[in-house]
């Protein structure tokens, strides 16, 4: 080659010269939108129709790809040099998961970083209380583990006094905190059943008394039903005449009547905008045959879907027709997916401070749940129901009206959120129907320990929860069973509470303290439901259910710590937690924690990880264990728990199948 290549080049991926053979001219290279000519013989970085032999170019891509080919070629007698560059986009990296970053936390500090497994803390300045959690932790979803807390001014309140024939449950009483009123059986609370210390250093609500009920004096003013008829196009006809039957189904049950204690009903139906058919006082549906006829009348409009328009109508125009001492019961039939108007859950709240009971029933097989829950009351195991998921609008009334809640066999759980999620040791809060035997114990109306229910009138906990003479005479002593219970400091309506006339323990148990369980017997036979009922207990004493390597869940409110006097356990947690726990050797128990003495009638466990939060539940609160048939038994009793007041997160357990005979026998013979 005669030509002297004159190139200010400094790196060539290939150079393929052939001799010459011709000077036939060479077409223009194919060019993609990344490739580009950086320099050329002549034409400078033009792209020209034809070259001649010899001319060159030299090739680039652009953003950042990558060349493959030959970056260099020459014209040789027509044809190009070397293999035709073609540009390879990179690939786009994925991008950085980080949660939302935190606002600025009034009177208070926030130390940590925003990605994936990151960690927060929240610290509150001198003066301030923190409310809430003192760490939340960045998850792979980009969303944080909870919400952020608050740094509440240090302010007390008054001491208030636990009414006279009722139970005041919370101890402390500083800015921020609740407490919560119960009265005994034959009793009725008047007055505010929470109050919550302000920051002016008083107590919101009014007094609590609790006044004994006089059968003669008290009257029920009957039910007052409002359907809400969802009749947009996103619905449909079909489904639409099908809601309709739904409410003929629970009209016939119910029955309608303008007797002073009868049954009244409301009918609303909404699209766009909202229309009231038939109201509680005015223009009123004076009995059920009527009321089919009317329901069968009411025709399909279409067109978009305004929740909130519906709900403001039930506020404004129906509420105010509603009787006093009625009992007030709001069915909201929808596809939950609302296009027109604001959000529906804020007429939807002001309706449940009216004592408004409200169900949404989703009418489609795509009907949207989150916003069905921010109407529905809860618990939402019973307040929400897809249409779709019953066989029979018999079966759906049957479940809305609590008939299908009659039977409950030991160990069924209710969604505990962990479904394979079991061996690992890890905390979360449990949903409000997640452990339907869990028990909450109230000595002298102070908070005391957890246990289990089972059987219909037996609770069992640990001994050392008691004092040594009240096994055998209970005078002067208050003990009641809280079942059903969630927040401790709200009242869901899915609570049961029992007084307690009889405590046992083994008979041999004497002065040893080892032998730490305790049958507690309620005064009356539970009420089975979705929220109580009992778990199935373990009756072998070597059981391998509690052998090391194998997992149990701890459940309860956190047996925090005692007050001066020792006397009162003071909860963690205003909800119940649980935790899954990994069961481990003695001689493991031994050397890892403060617990030196283990007898046969123990087993230790451990949540293994200091990303567990240092408190797990309560003195003699359950550890249940998953059987193969996904039911739940009953292993253990909690006798010490180190979590609250140590780094070994070590437990000790009171191995419940060996006092299974006694248990069941104990049953039988009380």
């Amino acid at each position: 080659m005669s030509n002297v290549l004159r190139l200010m080049v400094t790196t060539f991926v290939c150079l393929c010269v052939a001799g010459v053979a011709a000077q036939n001219n060479c077409t223009s290279p194919n060019m993609t939108s990344l490739l580009y000519i950086l320099a050329s013989e002549k034409s400078g970085t033009t792209v020209q129709a034809s070259y001649k032999h010899g001319d060159w170019l030299f090739f680039r891509c652009k953003n950042n790809s990558q060349l493959v080919g030959c970056s260099l070629r020459i014209c040789i007698s027509g044809s190009w040099s070397g293999t035709t560059p073609v540009c390879i986009p990179k690939a786009t990296p994925p991008p950085q998961v980080k949660c939302k970053r935190l606002r600025n936390l009034k009177h208070g500090k926030i130390r940590g970083r925003r990605g994936v497994n990151a960690v927060v803390k929240f610290s509150c300045s001198s003066g301030y209380n923190i409310m809430g959690p003192k760490k939340l932790t960045c998850l792979a979803t980009g969303k944080w583990s909870g919400h952020v807390p608050r740094c509440l001014k240090d302010v007390s309140c008054p001491n208030l006094c636990t009414p006279r024939n009722g139970v005041r449950d919370g101890t402390k009483f500083k800015y921020g905190r609740r407490v919560k009123y119960s009265c005994n059986t034959g009793y009725k609370l008047v007055g505010s059943i929470s109050r919550k210390c302000m920051s002016n250093g008083k107590w919101s609500g009014k007094r609590a008394k609790c006044v004994k009920i006089d059968p003669a004096v008290e009257t029920f003013s009957g039910v007052d039903f409002v359907f809400v008829l969802d009749s947009s196009a996103s619905v449909g006809k079909t489904n639409f005449r099908r809601g309709i039957e739904l409410v003929k189904t629970i009209v016939k049950e119910y029955g309608v009547s303008t007797k002073p204690r009868g049954t009244r009903v409301a009918i609303v139906t909404f699209n766009a905008a909202a229309e009231i058919k038939f109201n509680l006082a005015t223009n009123v549906i004076n009995d059920t045959d009527q009321a089919m006829r009317e329901l069968g009348n009411i025709q399909f409009q279409g067109g978009g879907t305004n929740t909130e328009a519906a709900l403001s109508k039930v506020y404004h125009h129906v509420s105010p027709e509603a009787r006093k001492g009625s009992h007030k019961v709001l069915f909201l039939i929808t596809d939950g997916r609302s296009n027109t108007g604001t959000n529906p859950r804020h007429f939807a709240e002001r309706l449940r401070e009216r004592n408004y009971e409200i169900f949404a029933i989703g009418i489609t097989k795509n009907a949207d749940q989150n916003e069905l829950k921010s109407i529905a009351s809860q618990p939402y195991r019973s307040h929400i129901h897809l249409l779709a998921d019953y066989t029979s609008l018999e079966k759906l009334r049957d479940m809305i009206t609590g008939n299908g809640y009659d039977k409950w066999e030991c160990g069924q759980a209710g969604d505990t959120r962990l479904r394979d999620n079991l061996t690992t040791p890890n905390r979360k809060l449990s949903k409000d129907d997640a452990w339907p035997w869990q028990a909450i114990i109230y000595v002298d109306a102070a908070f005391k320990c957890g246990g289990a229910l089972v059987a219909d009138n037996w609770v069992l906990t640990a001994a050392s929860c008691f004092d040594k003479k009240m096994f055998t005479n209970l005078k002067g002593h208050t003990i009641r069973v809280v079942l059903g219970e969630h927040n401790r400091f709200d009242d869901a309506g899915t609570e049961q509470t029992y007084e307690v006339v009889k405590l046992i323990r083994p008979s041999k148990s004497g002065k040893n303290r080892s032998d730490d369980i305790a049958m507690v017997k309620l005064q009356y036979p539970i009420k089975p439901t979705s929220y109580v009922h009992a778990v199935c207990y373990n009756n072998e004493s070597n059981s391998s259910l509690t052998w090391p390597t194998q997992y149990g869940v701890v459940t309860g409110w956190g047996s925090k710590k005692q007050t001066k006097s020792n006397s009162v356990t003071i909860p963690a947690f205003d909800e119940p937690q649980q935790t899954v726990i990994k069961f481990v050797s003695d001689r493991e128990c031994r050397e890892k924690s403060n617990i030196k003495r283990l007898k046969g009638n123990v087993f230790c466990g451990s949540s293994q990880d200091d990303c567990v939060d240092e408190c797990l539940g309560d003195t003699g609160g359950p550890v249940v264990v998953k059987l193969i048939d996904d039911s739940w038994t009953l292993v253990g009793v909690m006798k010490v728990n180190e979590g609250c007041t140590d780094d070994s997160k070590y437990s000790l357990f009171t191995k419940v199948g060996h006092y299974s005979a006694w248990i069941s026998e104990t049953i039988l013979k009380q």
